[in-house]
Order: structure tokens, then sequence, then C-alpha cells
């Protein structure tokens, strides 16, 4: 089962998202019955010590949050089935910082197809369709306030339009999978999607501001090799074109260019090692990053670099700890730092830590306790921010 947990912070849309995607897969699969089915509803509250963040230490939170995710399959033939994936969840935080509030929906539906001989499974073909929806308020950084924008700052006094769902999006596309057996330890892969990102209210009505809108083509490549029977190891590489729909390309002096939009082209290597050199105890290490060039002159050249490794480990069965760590670094090749009078190019750093304590009481319940701290790094101080978070929740998953 593919499951996706988002934060959220109003149940409609995501909801509908969801339902819409659902009520597809039952159509799907008209007389034929689920192979296999998976459902779970997390009930969490927590508290957050910067849930706005804002680059000095902003106000504490209190939040709670529903989340629910759901997965199904099934056979049509012996050659031919279908999956189903899908989350939604809720988040809402008390009334001092409830700008923080968050949500979201994502639902994906698809067909799979075996390739070759049926009992030797060679290889599966996947196609299909998924949406989603993602909604937050638009604060600004220094105040934690709701963003506002000075469409005609020549009036007297200047005029100011908040903008707080600037970034509420919708999103739509198509996904195809492939996945080949090259030998008893080695297979490959190919995925594609091709998504279209539509923001729910661009405000070009009242201010100068064009609409963010974009697609975004991925193709990702790679293999797997089981290198022992207590290690497996994944190489890829993701190439990402994105295409803006009115947003301006800019030039080397960051000026708009009329008449064109601006343009993507991401190269991004993926390596990950999976371990379990021990019983009860697994690890995840992860490296990935690349350049992203900006077509027009290189304004948003950029390049990142990330890092992550994961433990967990059983030490009974009704018990799960978890660890994670990660950092990525992203540097800019020639967009300085607005604010800097020394022409500083933009650059930021993320650093995080979390751990994860389960206990499994008897099915189909379980409790558990998460925490984490992260600390963003930015050469422009008004998105640096720390903050901390612990949680406690209870999953119900028949």
């Amino acid at each position: 089962m593919h499951a996706v947990v988002l934060a959220s912070r109003r149940s409609g849309p995501a909801a509908r998202t969801a339902t819409i995607v659902l009520g597809s897969a039952a159509l799907l699969v008209g007389p034929t019955l689920a192979a296999s089915a998976d459902f779970a509803v997390d009930l969490v509250v927590g508290s957050d010590t910067n849930p706005l963040q804002v680059e000095d230490d902003g106000p504490n939170g209190l939040f709670s949050e529903i989340r629910m995710g759901a997965g199904a399959s099934g056979r049509m033939s012996p050659r031919v089935g279908w999956r189903f994936s899908g989350a939604v969840a809720v988040r809402a935080y008390e009334s001092s910082v409830e700008d923080a509030a968050t949500e979201a929906g994502y639902g994906r539906l698809g067909l799979e197809w075996l390739l070759g001989s049926t009992t030797g499974r060679p290889g599966v073909l996947g196609f299909g369709i998924q949406a989603g929806v993602d909604r937050s308020t638009f604060t600004d950084r220094a105040t934690g306030d709701v963003y506002v924008v000075d469409p005609d700052p020549i009036t007297t006094p200047p005029t100011s339009i908040p903008i707080p769902n600037r970034f509420d999006a919708a999103t739509a596309g198509a996904y195809v999978d492939a996945n080949v057996r090259l030998g008893r330890r080695a297979g490959a892969f190919v995925t594609a999607t091709m998504e279209s990102t539509h923001f729910l209210e661009s405000y070009e009505a009242e201010t100068s501001l064009e609409s963010l809108d974009y697609d975004v083509v991925t193709v990702e490549p790679g293999v797997r090799v089981a290198l022992h029977s207590t290690a497996a190891l994944r190489c890829s590489i993701a190439l990402i074109a994105l295409d803006y729909d009115e947003q301006p390309a800019l030039a080397s002096d960051g000026q708009p260019v009329p008449g064109t939009t601006r343009e993507y082209r991401t190269t991004d290597l993926r390596v990950a090692l999976s371990l379990a050199p021990f019983s009860r105890w697994s690890f995840d290490i992860g490296l990935r990053g690349g350049p992203r060039s900006d077509t027009q002159a290189g304004y948003y050249d950029l390049d990142t670099l990330g890092a992550s490794v994961a433990m967990t480990h059983r030490p009974s069965w009704r018990t799960r700890l978890q660890l994670s760590a990660s950092s990525r670094d992203v540097d800019y090749a020639r967009a300085p730092v607005t604010s800097s009078p020394d022409g500083e190019l933009r650059g930021s750093r993320v650093d995080r830590l979390a751990g994860r304590f389960d206990y499994d009481l008897r099915r189909p319940t379980t409790v558990y306790a998460e925490t984490g701290v992260e600390r963003v790094q930015n050469n422009d101080p008004v998105f640096a921010h720390d903050r901390s978070w612990l949680a406690v929740g209870i999953r119900y998953r028949p």
C-alpha cells in the first residue's frame, strides 16, 4: 500500500478529493473483489515551539490533528490488477497561532500489468492518475501575521491587501511506473510523472501579482541491487522540467524579460542504502543532490546537497523505536539576498532530528509519542528559524 500523510487545516476540499478518487476505485473494480485493503486513522495532540516559523522565537502553539490513510489493490485477471492509495489530514492550532493550521489531501488510482510469465513475474508496468489539495495561510516570516502586498504604494495612505490564500493549490496529473527484474539480485525501474499545479487564488484582480501555476514533468530511471541478505542499494537520477504558465523569466540582473515565462531544469542524483545487520535492527542511509538550471539567464541557478540516516529498532513485538537525522544545503549561484547591502548570495541549510516510539496495544490500536527539533539557517535572516515539537497519538488500524 502507498500512503501519504500530510498536515492539514480545512477538511472540505481535501476530503472531497480523496472521496472522489475512492469512488473512482470502486467503479474501476466493478464486480471484482479486492485482494487486500488497508485503512488507518490517527488522532494526535501536541505542542510546537514555533509553528509560524518566524525568524525570532515565536509563540508556542498547541495543536490537534487527524490523519487518515487508505489503500486497496486487487486483480481483474492473472495479468492485470488495480491499486488505490490516498490520505487526508487536518491540523488545527489554538487561536493565538491559528494561522499556522494547514490541510491537504492526496489520492492515486492506477492499473498494473504483469510483464512476461505470470509465475516468474520478471516485471510490472503501472500507470494511472493522481490528484491532491494543499492549503495553508501565507504568513509574513518576520511578524507571523498574514502577508500583505501594496498594489499601489503611491496612494496616501498606501493600500494594503492581505493574500492569505496565495499558496493554496490543487494538483492533478498522471504517472507511469515500470519495474523489471534483471537477475536474482538486481532490478531496474523507471518512474515518470506529469503534474499540473493550479493555485486557487492568484489575487490578480486586486494586485499586480502573476499566477503561480506551473507544470512539472519528472523522469526517474534507476536500479536496485541486493548486495547481501542484509543490505540493498538503490540508485537513481531524476530529471525534472518545471514550466510556469505566467511567471516571467528573469535577466541576469534579476529584471523580468518581457514575453517570456520562467523554466527550471533539475538533475537530482539519489542514492539509498538499506541495512538490517542484526535481528530487530534496520538502518536507512540516503544521499541526494544536484543542480537546477534557470534556462533564461541562470539568475535562479542553484545546487542542492542532502543526507539522511534513519534507524528502526524493535525491542519486542509490541514496541518500536525510530530515530532519524537529515541535513540539506541549497546554494544559489547568482541570486542575491534582497536585503543584503554587500550582495550576499541566497543560500540555506535545514537540519532536523526526530524520534518516535510506538507501543502496540491489542490490535487494532497503537499509541505513540513523537518529538523533533529543526534548525533553518538562511543568508536572509527573515527565513531562518528554530523550532521543536512534541506530540502523542493513537492509531486505529482495523
